[in-house]
């Protein structure tokens, strides 16, 4: 710091970080955040890294230091090694073989990420198969994350491993024959699922839908950012991991400013790494009966119009009839049998006032085979007679109109 008697020397400095996500605003944030609370120092922004390193080579002398985003390889590495300027990276893994005497590598602990990730959905109950969502490309970070909650898994029940989805070409549009698709079909749940950031996870989302998985009824989803954007425009909310970015963009000021003083080039890992985990619908846990009973109303409501039996519907949710009832009993004080009435009647109701149809035609597309069973269910329902129930209902209508 400088004292209020001197004439500050101001140095000037290079931040290139990338914005377009969200882990790099916070890390953008707490690099801008620290320097104008801390250090006197000029700030530049460009976020483009390679118009950002032409920059200082085309104007020698320019800048005091730069506060970067690792380059791809270590050939881009060596060029800006080269520039002579004290240098700080900031990304997902420290590059200890790339460290040289004036540039720094910064990163969080991204296995911490994954075992977090895992305590987390551990606290929300027992699960059938524990999914891990990778990144597509593979990269250093997401097999980083990857690992921490494999560790995880298998430090709690030794020998097992989580499954990885594997996207292939087709997961974008959904195709029924992708592998990922086909995977989570095919897996025992209820399922504990482990998106390495959020933008994975409504993907993940999105095959959950494809393949009739509801969640959270019988599959937890969990992201990393909490990109507050995706999250809260997702159905359901998605439950969100948030590593401490922020943290790591203060830090990337301080090592700049340990550099500029004299200091050497190191790698740093910031072990702690997690902000907040933010709870959301993704996660919300159901009781057994609440989310048992949620799944059959749906499938009920969708096949109201056949002649489904309760035998059917326990068979569809792979329960026993008996334990199907008592749940029903217990949230709603009758049987299943009662809700499949309720839910055929219903059906029956919309029929005869939305359309011209025949009794005989709405009996045979509702699943009762004849007019004389249709109305004979349709009596002892207490909807009384069919005719007579259209053509008060159908009257109703034309006085309000």
């Amino acid at each position: 710091m400088f004292s209020i008697t001197e004439k500050p020397k101001f140095k000037r400095v290079l931040v290139s970080i990338y914005i377009g996500v969200a882990s790099a605003r916070e890390v953008f944030s707490g690099v801008v955040t620290r320097i104008n609370a801390t250090y006197p120092w000029v700030i530049d922004y460009e976020f483009n890294r390679e118009k950002a390193f032409a920059l200082v080579k085309d104007n020698p002398g320019l800048y005091a230091g730069i506060i970067a985003e690792a380059p791809e390889s270590a050939e881009e590495f060596h060029e800006v090694a080269g520039l002579g300027v004290p240098v700080v990276f900031t990304k997902n893994v420290s590059e200890k073989r790339l460290v040289a005497e004036k540039v720094s590598f910064l990163c969080l602990d991204e296995k911490e990420v994954g075992r977090e990730a895992f305590r987390q959905l551990a606290r929300l109950g027992r699960f059938g198969t524990w999914v891990f969502a990778p990144d597509r490309y593979g990269r250093r970070f997401s097999r980083m994350r990857g690992e921490g909650f494999a560790d995880a898994v298998a430090k709690r029940w030794p020998g097992a491993k989580p499954v990885v989805l594997n996207w292939s070409e087709g997961t974008a549009r959904g195709e029924s024959g992708d592998e990922a698709l086909e995977t989570l079909r095919r897996l025992s749940r209820p399922l504990a699922i482990f998106a390495v950031n959020d933008n994975i996870a409504i993907n993940v989302l999105g095959m959950c839908r494809l393949a009739g998985i509801t969640v959270p009824g019988q599959a937890m989803v969990l992201g990393v950012d909490n990109d507050t954007m995706v999250c809260l425009n997702t159905k359901p909310r998605l439950s969100s991991i948030q590593p401490d970015h922020f943290a790591l963009g203060e830090r990337a000021a301080d090592e700049l400013a340990r550099l500029m003083n004299g200091g050497r080039g190191r790698a740093v890992t910031i072990r702690a790494s997690i902000k907040a985990y933010v709870h959301r619908d993704s996660t919300r846990y159901l009781p057994p009966a609440e989310h048992l009973v949620k799944e059959a109303l749906a499938f009920i409501a969708e096949n109201a119009s056949h002649a489904i039996s309760v035998s059917d519907v326990a068979a569809h949710l792979r329960v026993s009839r008996p334990l199907l009832d008592l749940r029903f009993r217990q949230l709603r004080g009758e049987g299943a049998g009662a809700a499949i009435t309720a839910a055929r009647l219903a059906e029956v109701k919309r029929r005869l006032a939305e359309s011209r149809a025949s009794a005989t035609e709405i009996a045979i597309d509702c699943g009762f085979g004849s007019v004389s069973a249709l109305s004979h269910f349709f009596r002892r329902a207490g909807g009384g007679s069919l005719s007579r129930w259209r053509s008060v209902t159908l009257h109703g209508r034309s006085q309000t109109k």
